[in-house]
């Protein structure tokens, strides 16, 4: 879907494709038989990158280490998540663990300055919750990454 920091393709199904005038990614789903199918994820992975994570951490000179996502949203460009764990970083080194904020940002603008780890582990599951439809399981896995230019909400 994003490549180089770039958009190469969005998820579709037949309708939203015909639409955008592109080929279907096939990522139609529903709840049950009842309900009509929907565009939604059903799994998401970051590849992984060249960057270990002591050197992701090295480079924080003063920030935050987002451990896990408990959850997270995104609408009309925007994202939210919260982690599980929370932590300062100073001059590189894990310091306290602070209460989860929420995390914000501008999607685009943050995926032009990430840096990509190479600690991915694929056993991550999350939900994905989709306009009236109840929730559907989903797998999302990545690997460590530092973003900038992000909000801290508490």
């Amino acid at each position: 879907m994003v490549q180089d920091g770039k958009v190469v393709t969005l998820l579709s199904d037949c309708k939203t494709a015909s639409i955008q005038g592109v080929a279907s990614s096939g990522n139609a789903r529903s709840v049950s038989y009842k309900d009509i199918p929907i565009v939604r994820t059903s799994n998401m992975f970051i590849k992984q990158g060249s960057n270990s994570i002591s050197k992701l951490i090295n480079e924080v000179e003063n920030g935050y280490y987002a451990k896990d996502v408990l959850y997270g949203h995104h609408y009309n460009g925007k994202f939210i998540f919260r982690p599980k764990q929370f932590f300062e970083l100073k001059e590189g080194v894990i310091r306290n663990e602070v209460l989860p904020p929420n995390i914000t940002g501008d999607i685009m603008s943050v995926l032009k300055d990430i840096k990509i780890g190479n600690d991915l582990q694929m056993n991550d599951s999350g939900v994905c919750h989709k306009r009236e439809q109840r929730s559907l399981p989903i797998s999302i896995s990545s690997p460590s990454i530092l973003l900038k230019g992000v909000a801290i909400e508490n």
